[in-house]
């Protein structure tokens, strides 16, 4: 529930009058050392444009993008029509817009400034680098340095591949450049963003094993050995193997559509020419996001830069382009058409299985029950709460005045490893080391083995969810 830190991120740089807040509420968290640009924006805006804004700000971001990819296929293709409309029936269709980008993140405004950076940098392999190419893309580069992690390693793989691939040194240069303009944008902050990026990937590289687990069912000290919670995104086994395939293939089918038609055609040099008459490195970006997402996906070194299907966000306006111009520049446009049909249906049949899938859990927002719940532990008396599952802990500090034993939102993960992804210590020395007052937790979420060490007080339920007060 990103969306609900945001909106606290806000108020309290609001109230506070600095940037980044402290936010004492989030036990784990020792500072607010996420890339500052897109908080500044929700801190920039008056409170009546925000509340506007917030349910919607993400989609707009996915709209420029949208806009970007129909002007540059028009453009490009000589104002076809055709092919610029199924660009953006592709680019619309893309299920991982509709999963992923519904709350207030800024995931969205991330890719739209790598895709202007690479717009830029196109540009320059295409007609050479001049002025405006190397101030434009320092800028953009250093905006995605300044406003999402995962945005901010994908730039960083995209550079150095395509500088290896292609045997030109530009790509790089344009890095660099953006490094010294974020260091130099920022007053130095940026330095402490780095820190804390870090201490993240070192996290996940040590904890990938447990991304989606359930931390009580899979804790080695209260869970059950054979568990392993259905989300899990490494899940042991061939079912966990074949799961993140489908997975990975469901959230943008279109760009392995893609992937293959260019592989099958084999029709392009890595010299910088052109391939179906538009520039070689489009696939080969394309094709370097896809790599990344099975390289995180799939192998253990790679695991702890986060998950790989998340990549694939930013391959919905690549694949977009290249399959609109594959069908503008098909010398059969009917078979062409047909191919690219499957690519949308597989889109759409994706959709259609996402949205079964939330019509069943409702699971993306807080239920009646939770709201219930949280109404009367704000008006209880001060203590450390702990939310299971996790995923409540925004919403319960955002709601409540309660200090909360969460965080992983800057710099502190290795303050909250021995409490999340799993619980790796015995629930005394929870209570020893942080006092916990309150628990909102599911039902049936905490295994009779650990509810049994608890000291209970009272016990309300609220429907699906009960408030346990410690003594």
């Amino acid at each position: 529930m990103d969306h609900w830190f945001w909106k606290k991120l806000r108020e309290e740089s609001r109230s506070q009058k600095i940037y980044p807040p402290e936010i004492k509420q989030f036990l784990f968290d020792e500072r607010q050392w996420y890339p500052p640009i897109f908080g500044l924006l929700l801190r920039a805006l008056p409170n009546k444009v925000f509340i506007y804004l917030e349910r919607i700000l993400s989609i707009l971001f996915d709209l420029l993008r949208f806009g970007l990819v129909i002007c540059f296929v028009y453009y490009y293709t000589g104002k076809d029509i055709f092919a610029t409309t199924m660009a953006g029936v592709f680019y619309a269709t893309s299920p991982i817009l509709i999963f992923y980008n519904t709350q207030l993140n800024p995931r969205g405004l991330g890719a739209l400034l790598l895709d202007g950076w690479l717009l830029v940098l196109g540009c320059g392999l295409t007609s050479g680098f001049l002025f405006w190419h190397w101030v434009l893309g320092g800028l953009l580069g250093a905006l995605v340095l300044l406003t999402h992690k995962m945005t901010t390693q994908l730039l960083f793989f995209l550079a150095l591949c395509s500088a290896a691939i292609l045997g030109k040194w530009q790509p790089v240069g344009l890095l660099a450049l953006g490094i010294s303009a974020a260091l130099i944008f920022s007053g130095g902050f940026y330095i402490n963003v780095l820190r804390a990026h870090a201490e993240i990937v070192a996290f996940w590289s040590r904890n990938w094993r447990w991304i989606g687990a359930d931390p009580l069912r899979e804790s080695p000290i209260y869970g059950d050995p054979g568990y392993q919670r259905h989300g899990k995104l490494h899940a042991r086994g061939l079912f966990g193997q074949l799961r993140k395939f489908v997975i990975l293939v469901g959230m943008n089918p279109a760009s392995w559509v893609c992937l293959v038609l260019l592989v099958e055609r084999a029709g392009y040099k890595v010299t910088g020419q052109a391939i179906f008459n538009f520039p070689t490195f489009i696939a080969l970006w394309l094709s370097f996001i896809i790599l990344l997402s099975l390289l995180t996906t799939y192998f253990d070194k790679w695991k702890g830069l986060g998950a790989g299907y998340l990549y694939l966000y930013n391959s919905v306006s690549l694949a977009s382009v290249i399959l609109a111009l594959i069908l503008c520049f098909s010398s059969d446009r009917s078979i062409s058409f047909a191919i690219l049909s499957v690519a949308c249906l597989g889109n759409i049949i994706s959709l259609i299985c996402y949205y079964i899938k939330f019509w069943k859990s409702g699971s993306l927002k807080p239920s009646a029950d939770l709201y219930t719940l949280v109404s009367v532990l704000a008006q209880k008396p001060e203590g450390a709460v702990i939310c299971w599952p996790t995923v409540w802990a925004d919403f319960v500090t955002y709601k409540t005045p309660h200090p909360i034993l969460w965080g992983c939102h800057g710099l502190g993960f290795k303050k909250i490893e021995e409490f999340w992804p799993v619980l790796k210590i015995r629930w005394d020395e929870v209570v020893r080391k942080y006092h916990p007052r309150y628990l909102v937790i599911e039902n049936n979420a905490v295994p009779q083995k650990l509810f049994r060490e608890f000291e209970v007080q009272e016990d309300e339920k609220f429907g699906s969810c009960r408030l346990v007060t410690l003594k």
